[in-house]
Order: C-alpha cells, then sequence, then structure tokens
C-alpha cells in the first residue's frame, strides 16, 4: 500500500456512500407506505431519480472495475490463431 490515507479515506466514502443510500432507500419506502407523496409528487420524482442515478453510477464503477481487472488477467488468446508447439 503505497497510499494508506488515501485508501482509508476512499473506504471511509464508500461506506458513507453506503449509509446516505440505504439511508435515502429507507425513507423512500416509509414515505411511499405512509402516503407523503400524495401531497408532493414532485419529492417522490426526484428522490427516485436520485436513487436511479446512484444505481447507474454504481453499476457502471463496478463494471470498469471488474472488466478492467479481466483485461489485466494473462496474455490474451486468438482462437483464429494456431497455437505453437
Amino acid at each position: 500500500m503505497k497510499h494508506p490515507l488515501l485508501n482509508l479515506s476512499l473506504i471511509l466514502a464508500g461506506l458513507v456512500g453506503c449509509a446516505a443510500y440505504g439511508w435515502l432507500l429507507l425513507d423512500w419506502v416509509q414515505d411511499m407506505k405512509t402516503g407523503n407523496y400524495d401531497s408532493d409528487p414532485l419529492e417522490a420524482v426526484c428522490q427516485a431519480i436520485v436513487i436511479l442515478a446512484y444505481c447507474y453510477l454504481a453499476y457502471h464503477f463496478i463494471d470498469s472495475r471488474v472488466t478492467g481487472s479481466i483485461r489485466s488477467q494473462g496474455p490474451k488468446i486468438n482462437p483464429m490463431q494456431p497455437s505453437r508447439p
């Protein structure tokens, strides 16, 4: 680990982001159950957009990390090229 402070801050930022997402999701579900959005539907739309945007960004972040780690593993094999004995 070259930068332990940077790694720690990234881990803490991720934990805070997950906690904020969970809190927002729980708040949204509770407001849907209690009917708070009947009087203010714009708030429901805004919160739904924020939740979907977070999911979209998280998906692309994870996807880039997974495909990046797959690309870095070993040499690429071309199935059309015969292997050398």
